[in-house]
């Protein structure tokens, strides 16, 4: 729609993806994303965009909506999966490892 539009070129585009979320999937999965995408973790995530994940699912014959069970265990997995680290340790690892790989998209 934004290449249609004339608002951005194939290169503007490729180059915010490539740049933004396409950067931290190098190095986070996408519950590790979530997590950190609102400041309360994964229950604030998925209370506040639980609305959005309804309609983009509407059309799907058997996931509608998060259940209360399904956000359970999103919630436990990524606690299991963070371990012992805080959310200011994993915060500082992310952007630590964004910035090398920023530096290494550089010398390309």
């Amino acid at each position: 729609s934004l290449l249609d539009k004339g608002v951005a070129s194939v290169t503007d585009i490729d180059t915010a993806i490539n740049s933004g979320l396409g950067l931290r999937f190098g190095l986070m999965g996408i519950f590790e994303i979530y997590e950190l995408a609102s400041a309360g973790g994964m229950a604030s995530f998925i209370e506040d965009f639980r609305s959005i994940f309804r309609e983009m699912w509407s059309d799907m014959d058997q996931l509608k909506d998060i259940s209360p069970e399904l956000a359970e265990k999103a919630v436990a997995g990524i606690k299991e999966e963070l371990g012992n680290r805080s959310r200011e340790e994993f915060i500082n690892w992310r952007d630590e490892k964004l910035l090398e790989l920023m530096s290494i998209k550089e010398l390309i």
